[in-house]
């Protein structure tokens, strides 16, 4: 029987929690909800006056295109890292068809999006909850010590600019260059929206991402400094297509 691992961090020790994968699986199956064109996790679609609300409502059906393309290049068998954030957790949700799957999240929301059958452990970092995203930001190590290493982090971002990616909170910044130190590649899945927009947290210059997943191809002069870098841009296909994600390799 698979389980999951849950790193709950406090000041003088650390507990470990295992949690059966076939326990949750109920409830995850209860918090599905279909939309148009396909379906996400049922409390991602939530009213409240919070940002984290207010991001979990807007533009879903091009962040699920993101999430469904930016799904498709991931192996079975990898470890993936990954940040909170709406589509990030969209990713998690389209993993479904993945095996063996090693997730490694700051992330409350993700583990439940994640169906048992996909993944073989997950490890929630610890660290200061922040209640308004639902994620921990602190150290990206297990039991603070030892570094974690991925093959891959998908990393959702509040902004991208030829300065590079964005984050709301600098606390939020730093713990996701963290992850990009951690990982082999970096994927980012960023919609159009996020273009040109700069944030008061930095996370990384451009040359630090491997992948853009988005659903339009980026302003020119964006375009032009991913290109130079050799940032390789994949404009998502529309929901339902049977079509290959399109990569953009000259500015339309």
């Amino acid at each position: 029987m698979r389980s999951f691992n849950v790193l709950k961090f406090r000041p003088a020790k650390h507990v470990v929690f295992r949690i059966r994968l076939s326990q949750a699986a109920a409830a995850i199956r209860s918090r599905v909800r279909r939309t148009h064109g396909g379906a996400v996790p049922a409390d991602y679609l939530v009213h409240g006056g919070s940002s984290s609300a207010q991001r979990n409502g807007s533009r879903i059906a091009e962040k699920t295109r993101i999430a469904q393309c930016a799904s498709e290049l991931i192996e079975d068998g990898e470890s993936v890292i990954l940040n909170g954030g709406s589509t990030t957790r969209l990713f998690a949700f389209e993993l479904g068809a993945k095996k063996d799957l090693t997730v490694v999240t700051n992330s409350l929301g993700i583990p439940a999006a994640l169906s048992p059958q996909v993944v073989r452990d997950i490890v929630v970092l610890g660290g200061e909850y922040r209640a308004e995203s639902h994620i921990t930001v602190g150290s990206v190590a297990f039991c603070g010590a030892i570094a974690v290493s991925t093959d891959s982090a998908v990393l959702g971002v509040g902004g991208i600019t030829q300065d590079g990616i964005f984050a709301e909170l600098l606390q939020d910044a730093t713990m996701t260059a963290s992850m990009i130190a951690a990982a082999r590649r970096t994927i980012v899945p960023a919609d159009s929206a996020k273009f040109n927009h700069k944030l008061l947290g930095h996370i990384a210059s451009l040359e630090q991402i491997d992948i853009l997943v988005t659903d339009a191809e980026p302003p020119r002069e964006l375009f032009g400094a991913l290109e130079e870098l050799k940032v390789q841009v994949l404009v998502a296909p529309p929901l339902n297509s049977n079509h290959r994600p399109k990569p953009t390799t000259e500015y339309i």
